[in-house]
């Protein structure tokens, strides 16, 4: 089942977030199971919505590529998920 993942990192500057973007942005776009990723970064910290295939794939990209690049860079992060019912996405 699709879901919504969404995470907060309270200490991510916009440096941090564009250097993780850097060094992991093109290895999500092929990673199995994703499917966009939308982020900002304002006084709060760094912001991410990602849309995945499953739980598992999220889990799996998390597990294998974000956490040892996380512990590197002390972030804590926050990450609430959402099932989706429906994925309608633009076509052409």
């Amino acid at each position: 089942m699709p879901i919504i993942v969404r995470s907060d990192a309270a200490n991510m500057s916009r440096e941090v977030y564009e250097g993780s973007v850097s060094q992991l942005g093109a290895a999500v776009t092929t990673f199995p199971g994703f499917h966009a990723h939308y982020s900002w970064v304002d006084d709060d910290g760094g912001h991410v919505i990602e849309v995945w295939e499953s739980h598992e794939a999220f889990d799996k990209w998390m597990n294998e590529v974000i956490a040892p690049a996380m512990g590197q860079m002390n972030i804590e992060v926050e990450t609430e998920f959402q099932p989706l019912d429906t994925v309608i996405l633009r076509q052409g």
